[in-house]
């Protein structure tokens, strides 16, 4: 949850890494998903199998931290803010709607892997090009902004560059 309070450092490097990062997998997701047609029921598959999957696992720890498992001792190492028991809560929620992205992602990877392969390599030229006009304009403005906006901001760039890009039918 810290990635959502900090702030973007203003680094051209990071700018670029982030932009690389968020354009591989929007061109991953948009080059793939032009060529779905029955595959988007494998989609929803993965997504709901990497969020059961990992939403077990993560029972099995709150459980243990909340004394109802096997292992029945608080770790007095995890976060305290609410408590450990919320902790492990938050984390265990975190964890779960990432590994449902992880899943729906793989999913699309295996539609069509060498499509995949192809909007993977082309999301990074795009994404940096686009974390680089970002970087620019907030260099301009002179401000920060959150990490999050400046994902959200690369993000919408990669999409408008791709919307924009004459392909071969």
């Amino acid at each position: 949850m810290s990635i959502l309070f900090s702030y973007f450092s203003g680094v051209m490097a990071d700018a670029l890494t982030i932009g690389a990062v968020i354009g591989s997998l929007a061109g991953i997701v948009v080059f793939t998903a032009s060529s779905a047609g029955e595959g988007v029921q494998r989609v929803l598959v993965g997504f709901i199998a990497g969020g059961i999957i990992m939403g077990l696992i993560q029972a099995v720890i709150i459980s243990g931290a909340a004394g109802i498992g096997p292992g029945g001792s608080l770790d007095m190492l995890l976060p305290s803010r609410v408590s450990s028991v919320g902790a492990v809560v938050q984390r265990g929620l975190i964890l779960t709607v990432q590994a449902a992205l992880v899943g729906g992602l793989l999913m699309v990877v295996s539609l069509a892997p060498l499509r995949a392969l192809k909007g993977g390599m082309i999301g990074v030229i795009i994404g940096a090009i686009a974390a680089f006009l970002a970087w620019g304009v907030l260099q301009y403005v002179d401000t920060t902004v959150p990490l999050v906006i400046f994902g959200v901001l690369v993000l919408g760039l990669v999409l408008f560059i791709i919307e924009n890009i004459p392909m071969r039918g």
